[in-house]
């Protein structure tokens, strides 16, 4: 449903909508299946959130917020150059849930080698959790992305 009001929206509706969104986004009463469309439907628009509102997405209690925050993040950044949200991944290297971990991997493997290049302790923070994590040593981008990057 909120792809099909983004896409009838006016353009001088759109501010509205937007702060609308937002607040549904920090608000409690928000179901779960709400919270990830908001936040692809934030992630599809020109104005982004600011780095701390995903910081604090990134540590929700919920899974489904939690990767749908990574997505978020590698839309703005692979999609938009917007490299300021990089440096909130590490956090998600050490979810405590596996396919967080592997989302937020290849997210760091797809980077490419001049922004990788800008953020080498992030790239280091991703191939010592391929080499110490034992849930993710067989991982393909463990094996074939980023634990085997040039050091």
């Amino acid at each position: 449903a909120y792809h099909v009001v983004n896409s009838l929206l006016e353009p001088a509706e759109v501010d509205d909508v937007l702060r609308l969104y937002r607040d549904r986004l920090a608000d409690s009463k928000t179901s779960l299946a709400g919270k990830v469309a908001l936040i692809d439907s934030l992630a599809r628009t020109a104005k982004p959130l600011e780095v701390s509102r995903i910081r604090q997405l990134l540590r929700d209690e919920a899974p489904e917020v939690r990767s749908a925050a990574l997505s978020y993040v590698r839309n703005r950044v692979l999609d938009r150059g917007q490299f300021e949200f990089l440096p909130a991944v590490r956090v998600s290297l050490a979810d405590v849930r596996l396919p967080i971990r592997v989302q937020a991997l290849y997210l760091i493997a797809e980077l490419p080698a001049a922004t990788a290049a800008r953020l080498p302790e992030l790239r280091a923070a991703a191939r010592e959790r391929c080499r110490t994590d034992s849930m993710l040593a067989k991982e393909s981008v463990c094996v074939d992305g980023v634990g085997n990057a040039p050091k």
